[in-house]
C-alpha cells in the first residue's frame, strides 16, 4: 500500500520523480528508513516523563465516565447519512482497505449498521482498535525535489486512517 501511494505521488507524468532518498536507491531500505525516521518524530523524547504521564492519566481515566449525550447530541440515521455524503472521495483507503465510495455507494442499510455501531461505541465507551490504526505516507515538502538530493527531513508524513 505504501509503494501504491508512493508511485501515485511520484510517478506520473505530472510529478517529480524521487528515486533516491538519504542516499538509499532501493525501495525496502528507503521503506525502511521512513518507517525509522517517522518512528523516531513520534517517539517520546523522555521516556521516564512519558510513562509518569501514561500513568497518570490511566489514573485520571479510571473513574471518568464523559459527559452524557443529551438529547440534541443523538447519533441517528440522518446524521450518519448526512456525514457520509459529505464525506470527500477519491482519497487514500484506510488499512482495512475501504474507501469513502464503499460507504456513499453501499446498499443504504449500511447506514443503520453504522449507526447501531457508532451508538454501541458510545454506550460502552470503547472504541475498536482497527479504527486506531493508520499507515503514513511521506510527502515532499519543497518543490525543486529535482535540483537536490532528498532526505527525509524534506518529507512530512500524512497519516492514513480508516473512513470510519
Amino acid at each position: 500500500m505504501f509503494w501504491k501511494t508512493w508511485k501515485s505521488k511520484f510517478e506520473n507524468s505530472n510529478s517529480i520523480k524521487c528515486t533516491e532518498v538519504d542516499g538509499l536507491v532501493n525501495d525496502q531500505d528507503i521503506a525502511n528508513k521512513f518507517a525509522s525516521y517517522f518512528a523516531n518524530c513520534y517517539a517520546a523524547n523522555n521516556s521516564k516523563r512519558a510513562s509518569e504521564l501514561e500513568l497518570e492519566y490511566t489514573q485520571m481515566r479510571q473513574n471518568y465516565n464523559g459527559f452524557l449525550l443529551s438529547g440534541d447530541k443523538v447519533i441517528d440515521t440522518e446524521l450518519v447519512s448526512k456525514v457520509v455524503m459529505d464525506m470527500k472521495r477519491g482519497k487514500a483507503p484506510g488499512l482495512d482497505g475501504l474507501a469513502v465510495e464503499h460507504i456513499t455507494f453501499a446498499h443504504p442499510a449500511v447506514v443503520l449498521l453504522l449507526v447501531n455501531l457508532f451508538q454501541l461505541i458510545v454506550k460502552h465507551h470503547y472504541v475498536p482498535r482497527g479504527f486506531c490504526c493508520n499507515y503514513i505516507v511521506p510527502l515532499p515538502k519543497c518543490h525543486d525535489a529535482r535540483s537536490k538530493a532528498l532526505t527525509c527531513d524534506d518529507f512530512r508524513g500524512i497519516a492514513i486512517s480508516s473512513i470510519f
